[in-house]
C-alpha cells in the first residue's frame, strides 16, 4: 500500500476543504504585506518648509488691507519669495520640491524697510539657491516617507527598500522549501505565520529608516515562507484531482487581501496605525495551532509512525470513513520515505535534467 492508497486517491471530504478554507484565510493577510509600501512609503506632493521665514514677516507693514483681503493670494506671494520655479516641460514652470532661495531673514523681518526691494522685478539680492533643509508635505497623511524625509536628497531610500522586501521574498523562496523538509510544514507555516504578524506589529515602532528597511526585509522573508508552507500543506493533504482547487483557495486568499486593501488604507492614515493593526489581525489566526495538522507526507518521510497515525485516524473520523490500521500504516514507512519527500537538492537535479521542467520554469519566471 503506498501513501496514495492511504489517504484515498479521490478523497476530497470535510477535513480536506476545512483545509482549504483555512488557508485561504491564512493567505488574505499576505496581500496587506505584499503591498505596504503603499501605505508605507506613500509620498505627497511636498515642497521646503519656508515656514520659519514667512512667519516673520508682518503683514501690517503692507500698504493698505492686501495682506488680509487676499489671503490667498498673499501665501503664494511668500512662497514665490521664498521657492524658485523649474521647468517641466518646454514651455511650463512648476515651484521647486527640492529647493528654496538662500535668504536672510532680515529682509523678511523688516518687510517695511525692504518692500519696495521685494517687490521689485529684480527682488532680493538672492545669493544662490539651496537645498531643502525641512520639507512640507501636503494632506493629512503620515508615511515613513514624510516621517523620514525620504524624497529629493533620500528618495533613493524609497526603492531600495522596495528591493530589499524583493531580497528577503527571493531569500524566503530559496531556504522555505528546506526549512519546511528540516522542521515539517506544520511548525514551519505557523511560526512564520506568527512571525510575519510580530514583524508587522514591530514596524509600526521604527524609528530610523535602518530599522524599517530591517523589519521590511523581514516582512518579505516571513512572507513567502508562510505562504510557501501553506502551499506544501495543500498540495500534501489534498489529492492531486483537487490540488488545483487547494491552489486557487491560497491566490483567491490573496485577491480578498487586495480588495480589503482600499478600505483599510482609507481609514488608516497614518502608517504607524495601519502596521499596528496588520499586527493585530494575527489575533484571530490563534486556534491555528489546534486546527492544522502535520503533513502525512512529511511524517511518513521522517518515519514518525505514532504521529502519522493520529493524523490519518483524525482525517479518517472527520471523513466519517474507516480507520486505518496500524499494519497498514506501517507499511508505506520503509518503502516509501525515499519517495515520498525527495529533498530539495534532488528536486533541484531532477529539474535541471528534465528538459520540460526547465521549459516551464522559464515560463514561470517570464510571466512575472
Amino acid at each position: 500500500m503506498n501513501l496514495k492508497e492511504l489517504l484515498g486517491s479521490n478523497n476530497f471530504g470535510y477535513y480536506e476543504k476545512r483545509l482549504c478554507f483555512l488557508l485561504f484565510l491564512s493567505s488574505i493577510p499576505n496581500a496587506f504585506t505584499i503591498l505596504q509600501s503603499l501605505v508605507n512609503q506613500y509620498t505627497p506632493s511636498y515642497r521646503c518648509d519656508v515656514s520659519s521665514i514667512v512667519n516673520n514677516i508682518n503683514k501690517e507693514a503692507v500698504p493698505g488691507d492686501w495682506s488680509n483681503t487676499y489671503a490667498e493670494q498673499w501665501d503664494e506671494y511668500l512662497l514665490n519669495l521664498t521657492i524658485p520655479f523649474e521647468l517641466n516641460g518646454p514651455e511650463t514652470t512648476i515651484r521647486s520640491s527640492c529647493t528654496q532661495y538662500n535668504v536672510s531673514l532680515e529682509p523678511f523681518q523688516n518687510f517695511s524697510k525692504h518692500r519696495d526691494l521685494m517687490q521689485s522685478k529684480e527682488g532680493l539680492p538672492y545669493q544662490d539657491i539651496v537645498a531643502c533643509s525641512e520639507f512640507y508635505f501636503e494632506g493629512v497623511e503620515v508615511s515613513a516617507v514624510t516621517e523620514f524625509g525620504l524624497v529629493c536628497d533620500q528618495a533613493w531610500q524609497r526603492p531600495f527598500f522596495i528591493s530589499l522586501y524583493m531580497m528577503g521574498m527571493m531569500i524566503g523562496g530559496i531556504c522555505g522549501g528546506i526549512i519546511s523538509d528540516w522542521f515539517g510544514r506544520r511548525v514551519v507555516f505557523l511560526y512564520f505565520t506568527l512571525l510575519q504578524f510580530v514583524v508587522s506589529f514591530a514596524t509600526s515602532f521604527v524609528t530610523t529608516p535602518v530599522l524599517y528597511g530591517i523589519v521590511v526585509f523581514l516582512g518579505g522573508w516571513t512572507g513567502l515562507v508562510n505562504y510557501s508552507a501553506a502551499t506544501l500543506l495543500a498540495s500534501e493533504f489534498v489529492p492531486p484531482k483537487f490540488r488545483s482547487f487547494s491552489y486557487f483557495a491560497l491566490g483567491a486568499g490573496i485577491g480578498v487581501g487586495n480588495m480589503l486593501l482600499g478600505p483599510i488604507m482609507y481609514f488608516a492614515r497614518n502608517w504607524r496605525w495601519f502596521m499596528g493593526f496588520m499586527g493585530l489581525v494575527g489575533i484571530p489566526y490563534v486556534p491555528y495551532f489546534w486546527l492544522i495538522d502535520e503533513s502525512p507526507v512529511w511524517l511518513a518521510a521522517k518515519g514518525k509512525e505514532e504521529e502519522l497515525e493520529r493524523v490519518l485516524q483524525k482525517i479518517s473520523r472527520i471523513n466519517k470513513q474507516k480507520k486505518k490500521t496500524k499494519e497498514e500504516i506501517k507499511q508505506l514507512l520503509p518503502s516509501e520515505t525515499e519517495k515520498a519527500l525527495p529533498s530539495c537538492f534532488k528536486a533541484g537535479l531532477e529539474l535541471v535534467i528534465n528538459s520540460t521542467m526547465i521549459g516551464r520554469l522559464l515560463i514561470a519566471c517570464l510571466s512575472w
